[in-house]
């Protein structure tokens, strides 16, 4: 009886060190996959700020561009009243000339 209880004995030590070296093979693996995620965070977190930094520079040139836009609006409304200012002198020159027909004709 005694060679069998210590034939458990050693058995369950056996056992609880292999079970041991497992649970640190897992454990160490654990952290070895933990530090790639982190470090893959870190990565992640990196490309974002790069991200928002082009984004924000995007917005900035759009902000440009829409100033710019407005100015050749605004220019080329004011030189539309330009063309039809001129558009209305060469028409009363050219009704004031219809009138000095008309009465050079009358007459």
């Amino acid at each position: 009886m005694e060679n069998l209880l210590a034939f458990g004995i050693g058995i369950a030590t056996c056992l609880v060190i292999i079970v041991s070296v497992y649970g640190i093979i897992v454990i160490r693996n654990l952290n070895n996959s933990i530090e790639d995620l982190e470090d893959d965070l870190d990565d992640t977190r990196g490309e974002l700020n790069k991200f928002k930094r082009e984004v924000g520079d995007k917005s900035d040139i759009i902000s440009e561009v829409n100033e710019r836009i407005d100015k050749l609006i605004i220019d080329m409304n004011n030189r539309f009243d330009e063309i039809d200012e001129d558009f209305e002198d060469i028409e009363n020159d050219i009704e004031s000339l219809e009138i000095l027909k008309d009465t050079n004709t009358v007459k």
